[in-house]
Parts: structure tokens; C-alpha cells; sequence
């Protein structure tokens, strides 16, 4: 049986009202990995904060950090809990395969906490970052790194496999390859395709993962997504050029959108993608047909007055 560090098994993202399947899908979901399914795995803790993991397959093993492990090894006078670890672990011996601890992020820095057997052989290896989780430059509000500073180590997790999704070209069929094509907030993921709407379900991804990672998405209001901003318009049209938005609606719709983001709650909007595919209904291009599109504003800063600049998750992409 293979030994690594997880998030907890038994923690899982569902509401079976979302039409969705769960998150993580599998049992290799739980494993920390920075990219893909190998290599590095990592979680970053927010000072200050305690998260519950688990060690699979490590029945007796000790788990210690790096620095822990160098006094422990140095001397039988140095006592490891003194050893100066950005983190430090509750429950350290594994008493099941299946075994749950606490970190505790005390000071700056990183560190590789081991599992080790009686022989002091290393079974398994996790980093571990220590800090604050700073907001994406100059947002007066960023849900993200609000969600990743908290104790939530399956939330921290979905946002990390977000965070470092990265995109690697085409495939022989001119589908698009990112290496976290399973992070949550991918609309092509497996475990987001819907039974009715198959993965052209955007605006159900940004709704319930939404709510699942960020605990509350703002009731969506006509302003922002179903009722237009634009003029009316009496035919399809063939050019983005062609809409002509509503300044005074759209100063009063980013006024909305902030407020709710400082209630720390996200926000669902619909967008115009491909406007010459949509056939305007009652003068209004509407969101959810072919050819709009679905995000989620997650952060926000004022530039001035009549300009604001929003943080924003999209769906399609890989979950971008």
C-alpha cells in the first residue's frame, strides 16, 4: 500500500441539488499535487491557522517536519518540539492507515514534513508553506485569498489546483491541454458535467462551486445577469461594435457587485462571449444562450471614481 499525504478522505464537495457529481471525483483528488498527478506535493497555511490532514497508508509512521527531524537526530538532549518549524504537527505517530493530524502554521517559512517508519526510512514527503495569503495586487477585496487564509484544507486545496493550472497547447483533436483539467471550477471537468446541460453549464459551475468554495454567491439580480445593459436591439448582430451599453447602469451595476463581494459573498455574472451567434430575445442578448457565457467575480478595486477593475474566475478554459 503506497503512502502519502492527503486531504482528509472523508471530505467531500456536493449538493446534490447542483446537478453536478462530487469533488474531489477519485481517491488520487484527495493528493496534494502542485500540478498534474506526480511530482510535488503542497498546501500553503495561513498564519495562525490549524488545518486537519491525513496520512494514508502510514500505519506507525512518525511525521515530523525537516527541522524537527534534525534535532531529533542531533542530539537526545534537543527536544524536536523546540526545533524552530515554520508548522507543527499534532498526533505525530500514525495509529491507522487512515490516520488524521493537525498542522499548525506558527512562523514565515517553508518546510518538508516527512512520514518515517521505525527504520527511519522516508515513506512520504509533503511542502509545507507558511504565511500570509496576500490579495491579488491592489484588490480591496479578494475572496480567494480570503478562503485560502481560513482552516479549510479541502477549500485551500480546490484553490491551489485552480491557482496552478496551467495550459499546455492543443491535442491531436485541437482540444485544449491544462494540467489541472480536474480543479473545480473547470465547466469540461468530469465531475462537472450536468445530466441535462453536459459541460455547457457555466452558469450552474459558478453558482454551486461558488457556494461551495466561498460559502455564499449573491442572489443573481436582473442587473447582472439577466436583465441587459446594452440598448435594445431589433436584429442579430454581427460585431461587438454593434452594442451599445448604458454607462449610468453600468456604474450602478459595478456599485452592486462591490457591495456584495464586501459582504463576502461572489458574484455570478453573465457576459457576452460571441455576440454574432446570439439571437437577441425581447431586444436582449441573454446569457446563458450560445454565445454568452458565465463568470464569477470573486474580487474587486476601485481605479477612481467611474472605473472599477473586478478579479474573476471563468469556467471555460480549464477553470481559469
Amino acid at each position: 500500500m503506497a503512502t502519502f499525504f492527503q486531504v482528509p478522505g472523508d471530505r467531500v464537495l456536493n449538493d446534490p441539488a447542483s446537478g453536478l457529481q462530487a469533488w474531489p471525483q477519485s481517491p488520487d483528488g484527495y493528493r496534494l499535487f502542485v500540478t498534474g498527478n506526480t511530482g510535488a506535493e503542497r498546501i500553503g497555511i495561513h498564519l495562525g491557522e490549524q488545518i486537519e490532514l491525513q496520512l494514508t497508508g502510514g500505519k506507525d509512521c512518525k511525521i515530523e517536519t525537516q527541522e524537527a527531524q534534525r534535532w531529533r537526530r542531533a542530539s537526545p538532549f534537543l527536544d524536536p518540539e523546540d526545533a524552530p518549524s515554520p508548522v507543527r504537527v499534532s498526533k505525530s505517530l500514525a495509529t491507522s492507515d487512515s490516520h488524521k493530524f493537525s498542522l499548525t502554521a506558527y512562523r514565515d517559512g517553508f518546510t518538508t514534513l516527512y512520514a518515517t517508519d521505525a527504520a527511519e526510512n522516508i515513506k512520504a514527503t509533503l511542502q509545507v508553506a507558511a504565511g500570509n495569503f496576500e490579495q491579488h495586487p491592489d484588490m480591496l477585496v479578494d475572496l480567494i485569498a480570503e478562503t485560502c487564509s481560513g482552516s479549510d484544507p479541502l477549500k485551500i486545496h480546490a484553490l491551489q489546483r485552480l491557482l496552478n493550472n496551467e495550459y499546455r497547447g492543443k491535442d491531436a483533436h485541437d482540444n485544449d491541454i491544462y494540467t489541472n483539467p480536474d480543479n473545480i471550477f473547470n465547466q469540461n471537468a468530469t465531475c462537472n458535467y450536468h445530466t441535462t446541460y453536459g459541460n455547457m453549464a457555466c452558469g450552474i459551475v459558478a453558482k454551486w462551486r461558488g457556494t461551495e468554495i466561498f460559502d455564499q454567491v449573491a442572489e443573481v439580480a436582473d442587473d447582472w445577469y439577466k436583465r441587459p445593459l446594452h440598448e435594445p436591439l431589433t436584429r442579430k448582430i454581427s460585431r461587438r461594435s454593434d452594442l451599445k451599453y448604458k454607462p449610468e447602469r453600468i456604474r450602478t451595476l459595478e456599485t452592486h457587485i462591490f457591495q456584495a463581494l464586501r459582504n463576502k459573498k461572489a458574484v455570478r455574472v453573465g457576459v457576452v462571449d460571441h455576440p454574432e451567434w446570439i439571437t437577441p430575445k425581447g431586444g436582449a442578448l441573454v446569457a446563458y444562450d450560445s454565445g454568452g457565457h458565465t463568470v464569477l467575480i470573486v474580487g474587486a478595486t476601485n481605479l477612481d471614481d467611474d472605473n472599477w477593475k473586478f478579479l474573476y474566475i471563468d469556467p471555460w478554459g480549464g477553470g481559469s
